[in-house]
């Protein structure tokens, strides 16, 4: 009940933080215009005093909205979806010789009415990488271009047919079927939750085939610089001749990222 509380006024902080920040972001937007108008009234006027020093807040408050569309939103301050909550991602990871099966069922919560999920992931295989989504029979499912031009990375939206309310439900699975025929992805799988307002439970099953098969699995924990911050090794739950199987739920920390890693198979 204790934990249930905790998560409940996280929440409500979040939400309280970030609507005070578009307030600020809002008012420094007002400032700016209006210092940029009453610098060429006074300069007008002839109040070269006055005139200068309107125009000199008004280059400040643009170089605060540069620093921060330039910064904050690139680093993923500003969230995707900034009011959507995953009570729960059961996410499954399949590893082949020549391909990769990441599987992530969600359960959503609305902080505030929602009609849309926004997400990405990187894959470095050399393989056609095809997405399915298991979701209400209307919502729509479509590819985004990357704004930065980057190949690996593939972005994507999900339209939900009917808009979720504050604090609606909803259940969608995406399963990444990712090819590699050349084996040259990185033995590794991100997991991310910077592009929600929070996880509150990751249940994660690693399962591998042969000849894939890992001599030890991690999961790794970075924070948002990338320094590492903790690394702990998987308890191997179930193994034969062909397959070995992982298993591990964390409570995901917000602002970190995840890896689950492997080492070099054994021969």
């Amino acid at each position: 009940m204790d934990h249930k509380k905790s998560r409940h006024w996280e929440e409500q902080w979040i939400e309280v933080g970030r609507n005070t920040f578009q307030l600020v972001y809002y008012a420094i937007n007002f400032i700016s215009v209006l210092a940029a108008s009453s610098g060429l009234v006074f300069a007008y006027l002839n109040e070269l005093q006055w005139g200068l020093t309107a125009i000199a807040v008004a280059v400040l408050c643009f170089a605060i909205l540069h620093f921060y569309k330039q910064n904050l939103q690139e680093k993923g301050l500003a969230l995707s979806n900034p009011y959507l909550w995953i009570d729960e991602d059961q996410m499954l990871v399949r590893v082949y010789k020549d391909k990769r099966i990441v599987k992530h069922q969600y359960r959503f919560r609305a902080l505030r009415k929602v009609d849309r999920y926004l997400f990405k992931f990187f894959w470095s295989g050399t393989g056609e990488a095809r997405v399915i989504c298991e979701a209400s029979p209307n919502d729509a499912l479509a590819s985004i271009p990357d704004p930065n031009n980057i190949p690996k990375w593939r972005r994507y939206v999900l339209l939900f047919a009917d808009a979720l309310t504050k604090r609606e439900t909803k259940q969608i699975t995406l399963t990444y079927e990712l090819l590699d025929e050349n084996h040259r992805a990185f033995p590794y799988q991100e997991i991310s939750y910077a592009h929600v307002a929070g996880c509150s439970k990751l249940s994660l099953r690693l399962q591998f085939w042969s000849p894939m098969l890992p001599d030890k699995a991690y999961l790794t924990k970075y924070g948002s610089t990338r320094e590492l911050l903790k690394r702990e090794e998987f308890q191997l739950e179930s193994e034969t001749d062909n397959t070995r199987e992982y298993v591990i739920e964390v409570e995901p920390e917000r602002g970190a990222k995840y890896h689950v890693e492997w080492e070099t198979v054994s021969s």
